[in-house]
């Protein structure tokens, strides 16, 4: 189309309101406002020079809120690298700046997407930054469109829960060709976990539409899958919740929910198990349960000992997930609490442990601390322990380091002594020495134990050892060549008996200039002069 007079210009730009080629607002070129300095700085190997670029940077982009995509091949690549920074708080920071850059380019970011697009995704296995990858993901996905779901498609395995999971978002993208290359990476997850199999049968539910049910049932040859493929689909919600009170929970869903659904919920035993069905399908089909998660949860934590409602709260949290919901702090404390109750009584613990797991997709695991703490004083402290270790680096140092040392110390099995090691060897990575005097109490072999795992992940010489000079104050006692008149040595024997505590100045690692690793203090005798 040719554009030759400012009144037509006008015209298509109030029918093509989204075109950012005749968007009013200039676009700044960074490749003036960046030196080349400071690309290098981000990638510098000390930590402070890293953290120093990453402010400047913030302070460049910030200030533009439309740039110019020309020329940042060497910006990107630095980014990039920058999502596997070893310190968390760092990855999150640029992962940030990823955002605020391809949200800054617009459609110009698509030149970028080969680069950067399967680093996002692999970026997705990390759970400290999965917010974080998922938010820069969806910008891209907004300025580059299917270019950046096919990249995806070209680097998905079964392993990548998480960003299958991204790609059944771009539902407009799915045509037959795809639809049976993600059926058959996503079908695998149907031997998965609870959690895996929910995703494949949303999965499967998605695509149906786009390919067929014969063609599904040839490629899965499965018959556990026929329930949702064939059965009818029923509506969850009647009327729009408002509001809706927790007092009478029987007459509030058969006020807002599906009349049939709500007068399985609160019949038989086998009544209630056809609820479950009835739900799990309709959920797996897409239908939207934000407006009444309040009533479901409500009803799935009082029929928690029934077969198969883990599995349908794993349904909730896959669709609570596509949907970027995030529960709130009522909802949060209705389904913890209940499911750490439960793991008390359950015989199976682990798939327990699968929905807690995955509760923390949708809120935040700092907002639980306290209760998460608490799995901790369970009869099996399991369940707390494999949690724990999954938890961000700024939330482990909030445990208590004395309480992981008693359960090592009373630990009868192998796994429970793993991870209690596990957990103290990353709590030592943050907090280094200083848990040491916490964990005193515990038996001489499994300080012997601890201080060899500890001295693996530092390279300073004493580090991590209990009984190390670098973690005990020293006494000074003079050597053997070294003599005192009578009166010296009467004060000296008398300082030696209470200790006198001296000052050790020690460099554990060289400095930038790299001239001086280690300060040595000597004493040196007189010689008399003749």
């Amino acid at each position: 189309m040719c554009i030759r007079d400012r009144t037509s210009i006008k015209s298509f730009k109030k029918d093509n309101p989204k075109l950012a080629v005749f968007n009013t607002v200039s676009r700044v070129d960074l490749l003036s406002q960046i030196p080349q300095e400071l690309i290098e700085a981000i990638s510098d190997p000390c930590i402070e020079i890293r953290q120093e670029a990453e402010e400047q940077l913030r302070t460049t982009l910030t200030q533009a809120s439309r740039i110019t995509s020309i020329g940042l091949g060497p910006l990107i690549n630095a980014l990039k690298e920058r999502i596997r920074d070893p310190c968390m708080k760092l990855r999150k920071k640029f992962l940030e700046l990823v955002t605020i850059l391809i949200k800054g380019m617009g459609f110009g970011a698509k030149q970028y997407a080969k680069n950067l697009v399967p680093a996002l995704a692999k970026g997705l296995q990390d759970k400290n930054i999965r917010v974080e990858v998922v938010e820069a993901m969806d910008i891209f996905y907004e300025a580059a469109g299917g270019a950046v779901f096919n990249l995806c498609m070209q680097t998905v395995s079964k392993e990548q829960v998480d960003l299958i999971l991204w790609l059944m978002k771009c539902k407009k993208e799915l045509n037959k060709s795809n639809s049976l290359e993600l059926l058959s990476i996503g079908g695998k997850l149907l031997q998965g976990n609870s959690f895996e199999t929910s995703v494949a049968r949303r999965l499967v539910a998605l695509i149906l539409p786009v390919v067929g049910r014969d063609i599904i049932l040839n490629k899965l040859g499965k018959t556990d899958i026929i329930d949702l493929i064939s059965s009818g689909v029923e509506e969850i919600i009647s009327n729009d919740a408002e509001e809706i009170s927790k007092e009478d929970l029987e007459s509030n869903c058969k006020k807002y929910l599906n009349p049939k659904l709500a007068s399985l919920m609160f019949g038989s035993t086998k009544n209630e198990l056809e609820a479950i069905k009835m739900l799990r399908v309709s959920i797996a089909h897409g239908k939207s349960i934000v407006k009444v998660l309040d009533l479901l949860l409500n009803w799935t934590m009082l029929i928690l000992d029934k077969e198969q409602s883990l599995n349908m709260l794993q349904d909730i949290i896959v669709s609570l997930v596509l949907e970027n919901y995030e529960i709130n702090d009522a909802e949060a404390e209705l389904v913890f609490p209940s499911l750490v109750a439960k793991l008390e009584t359950s015989d199976n613990s682990n798939s327990v442990i699968e929905v807690l797991r995955n509760v923390f997709r949708v809120y935040p695991m700092n907002k639980l601390w306290n209760l998460l703490l608490s799995l901790l004083t369970l009869n099996s402290p399991k369940p707390g322990l494999l949690l724990l270790n999954e938890i961000q680096e700024e939330e482990v140092e909030m445990i208590e380091v004395s309480k992981v040392g008693k359960i090592l110390c009373n630990a009868k099995s192998e796994e429970v002594k793993t991870l209690c090691n596990k957990l103290l060897a990353s709590i030592y990575k943050l907090k280094g020495n200083t848990i040491l005097v916490d964990l005193e109490f515990l038996p001489r072999e499994i300080k012997d134990e601890l201080s060899s795992l500890f001295n693996l992940n530092t390279k300073s010489p004493g580090s991590g050892k209990f009984d190390s000079p670098i973690n005990k104050r020293a006494v000074y006692t003079p050597g053997p060549g070294f003599h005192l008149d009578a009166k010296e040595e009467a004060k000296s024997a008398k300082r030696n008996a209470k200790g006198i505590v001296l000052s050790l100045i020690h460099i554990s690692e060289p400095t930038r200039l790299g001239m001086i690793s280690y300060a040595v203090f000597c004493l040196k005798k007189k010689k008399k002069k003749k």
